[in-house]
């Protein structure tokens, strides 16, 4: 009996040593896979840094090859090409109509939620799809403009027409070489339709833009206006404008300035609304649905009705 006992002891011993053995490797393979496993994890962070460090001087270089073509550019246009390139592309590409997707802005933001400026928020249409009203489009250039280095001011008034009714609209000035000038790229674009430019309303002087144009305190003087509406009227009086920029800009064609005719214009209008609307839905897709909020849209002084006769 004892023999048999001792026999078993032997057995359960050999079974356990097996087993401890068997663990033992396990434990091994456990362990270098562990140290594999490790290197790799620290070779991914070693490549994760790379790709990071590598990133940030990219974005260095990219810093610094924006901050040299500004350069190049302050270095090399006088304020005067800067002010004729904006406007310039405005009348060369914009087309009239209403803004398309006044909040595509969001998107792109950090702050989705937070309104950006009325002229930023009116420049977008302009600036993405090349289509605005004048109030876009004056916005737009007045943007620009600052962007150049170039001070600016969006100008709220009135334009006459031809039966010499007062109508609101809206335009721009710009200081170049220390004087302040008249643009105004949305009535320019009319005198462009058949591709040649006459710059009739760039870098323009008080007495030029007082034939057609009222502003500021010459506004409020007409008696167009409520009393609230003068009020909000001086918080753009804008700054004097003593004469035409001498010399005149040099009337030229606009290589493929060719106004669409109203069907074609409707057209282009429907696409850029549907890829705006695309990229909306996009971003809500992955982001959520973004909350409403009130977009700072709505024109200075005159409001959404505006002032004056029905034209369109």
């Amino acid at each position: 009996g004892e023999l048999d006992d001792a026999y078993r002891e032997l057995t359960d011993g050999e079974r356990d040593y097996e087993q401890g053995r068997r663990d033992y490797e396990q434990g091994r393979r456990d362990y270098e896979q562990g140290r594999r496993d490790y290197a790799d994890g620290q070779q991914k962070v070693a490549d994760a840094e790379k790709e990071l460090a590598d990133a940030e001087q990219e974005l260095a270089d990219g810093e610094r090859d924006l901050a040299d073509a500004r350069r190049e550019l302050d270095d090399g246009w006088a304020e005067y090409e800067k002010a004729k390139a904006g406007y310039d592309y405005l009348v060369q590409n914009v087309s009239k109509g209403e803004a398309v997707c006044p909040e595509l802005w969001r998107i792109y933001q950090k702050d989705p939620d937070t309104p950006v400026s009325f002229l930023e928020n009116r420049a977008v249409s302009v600036l993405r799809f090349d289509i605005g009203m004048c109030e876009d489009q004056a916005a737009a250039l007045t943007l620009l403009l600052r962007e150049m280095g170039l001070e600016a001011e969006y100008i709220p008034g009135f334009i006459f027409s031809i039966q010499g009714d007062a109508m609101d609209h809206a335009w721009m000035m710009a200081k170049v070489d220390g004087i302040w000038y008249h643009m105004d790229p949305d009535l320019e674009s009319y005198r462009a339709r058949r591709g040649r430019i006459i710059y009739q309303y760039f870098l323009k002087g008080d007495e030029d833009f007082y034939r057609t144009h009222r502003w500021g305190q010459n506004a409020i003087d007409a008696g167009y206006l409520g009393e609230e509406q003068n009020e909000e009227l001086r918080q753009y009086l804008g700054h004097p404008c003593p004469e035409d920029h001498d010399p005149a800009a040099e009337p030229r064609r606009l290589d493929g300035r060719a106004e669409p005719e109203a069907s074609k214009a409707l057209l282009l209008a429907e696409k850029a609304q549907k890829q705006a609307e695309d990229e909306m839905a996009a971003y809500e897709a992955e982001h959520g649905a973004l909350a409403p909020i009130r977009l700072n849209t709505e024109p200075p002084v005159f409001g959404w009705d505006g002032y004056g006769p029905e034209i369109w």
